[in-house]
């Protein structure tokens, strides 16, 4: 049986810190943005088959499965924006704030476990 990958926060951070730049692009698909990256095609857009990665990149990125989450930061067309010139620093701007928040509420947790116990 084949072992589960675990999609998570550092798994993206470990995989976009390691793709060049420039293999990061804007706009559409064949551009080779995030989702291209998450083994997203054209094709998978329209008839909306997305891979298990794409899919916890979009949870990750913006709390549901929707793609428009992942270029919406590829793309720097979000609510929110980030002050990066290319793609790749903009998902790991987004990866990385999203990150501190996880590790905040982890504490937020761990403080009121402890003050209970």
């Amino acid at each position: 049986m084949k072992n589960a990958q675990i999609y998570d926060i550092p798994y993206f951070l470990k995989k976009f810190e390691s793709i060049p730049s420039e293999q990061i692009g804007q706009g559409a698909l064949e551009n080779h943005c995030a989702l291209w990256h998450c083994g997203v095609g054209i094709n998978d857009i329209i008839q909306y088959t997305p891979t298990p990665e794409a899919e916890a990149l979009a949870i990750i990125l913006g709390g549901d499965n929707a793609l428009h989450h992942v270029y919406d930061v590829n793309d720097n067309f979000g609510k929110r924006k980030y002050p990066y010139n290319s793609p790749k620093e903009r998902i790991l701007a987004a990866l990385r704030e999203k990150q501190q928040k996880s590790l905040e509420n982890n504490n937020i947790v761990d403080v009121k476990e402890l003050i209970l116990n």
